[in-house]
């Protein structure tokens, strides 16, 4: 009886007992070798990489908390179209800080990527206060930087804890890096998010994590205006004859138009009026004619 193989994953099973090596698999092709990180790209003209800056406390303390980070001087910057202009090729996310105040709610730093919109009439409820809340732009000198220079970092200045940092989920949640300033224009720092979350807690500014719902970042599309009317000039109306009822002596109704004319500032007027509408008197179509109507005679015998 011929003897039968059985292949198996690493063996042949001979049906009379015994093993033999299977024949081996083709090695599959090495995987490619892994694509050097995209922050070690060098900078675009005009922007250098530094070394840590001792004098400057946010980068002092991010040595200190041993978090990775790349430091770029550059012109300064005070816009975020400036900041794109001059960075706009570096790998990572650029920031919008808005520093904002209530009477009565507080001072509050919202930081969101460069381009996401931010909906005014719902942040306060985003925030945890009162949906009505008058938020306004409020003088970056409270957190020792100048205008511009705005940014998450700007609460290691914030001694007295006066402001609540809140950052946008979608920047948070995002693999890519956040490129902002370290309390000066003229620098760009760049940190993973985490790493940024990282910080602002060991500055005893931990941070609200808002999400404005959806990915878009772009701003609602503008409402189409509605084309005006063309001004049509109305013909002034003239207001319509109205007529009275009076009775005449046999007590019968008959309908007379009313009077326009006044009796004591046009006399001649009001009188020649009088006698038409009461049909007194009914002109005839030769100048100057007139008919007196049978009811005048009543009227003159009366008299």
């Amino acid at each position: 009886m011929p003897i039968k193989a059985v292949q198996t994953a690493k063996f042949a099973v001979l049906d009379a007992g015994g093993l033999k090596p299977a024949k081996a698999a083709p090695r599959s092709a090495p995987a490619a070798a892994a694509v050097p990180a995209a922050a070690n790209a060098p900078p675009p003209a005009g922007v250098t990489v530094i070394d840590d800056d001792a004098a400057n406390v946010v980068l002092a303390k991010l040595n200190e908390l041993n978090i990775a980070h790349r430091t770029y001087a550059h012109v300064a910057v005070p816009t975020v179209d400036e900041q794109r202009a001059a960075l706009g090729s570096l790998p990572g996310v650029l920031t919008k800080n808005l520093l904002l105040k209530d009477k009565k709610a507080g001072t509050f730093l919202v930081t969101v990527a460069a381009d996401r919109h931010v909906d005014m009439k719902k942040l306060p409820t985003l925030l945890g206060i009162k949906a009505n809340a008058n938020l306004r732009l409020t003088d970056p000198s409270i957190l020792g930087v100048e205008k511009g220079a705005v940014s998450p970092y700007a609460a290691i200045n914030d001694a007295k804890g006066i402001v609540t940092v809140a950052l946008d989920s979608e920047l948070v949640n995002s693999t890519a890096n956040i490129n902002t300033h370290p309390l000066r224009s003229d620098r760009t720092v760049s940190a993973a998010p985490q790493d940024v979350v990282a910080f602002l807690e060991a500055v005893q500014h931990p941070p609200k994590i808002l999400d404005f719902g959806g990915t878009s970042s772009a701003p609602p599309p503008p409402k189409t205006k509605v084309a005006a009317k063309p001004y049509k000039k109305q013909e002034k109306q003239q207001p319509k004859a109205q007529k009275t009822a009076s009775r005449n002596k046999k007590g019968s109704k008959e309908t007379l138009d009313r009077i326009v004319a006044s009796k004591t500032g046009d006399f001649a007027a009001w009188y020649g009026e009088v006698i038409t509408k009461s049909e007194m008197i009914e002109y005839g179509n030769v100048r100057k004619s007139n008919f007196k109507r049978p009811s005048i005679f009543g009227v003159s015998r009366s008299e």
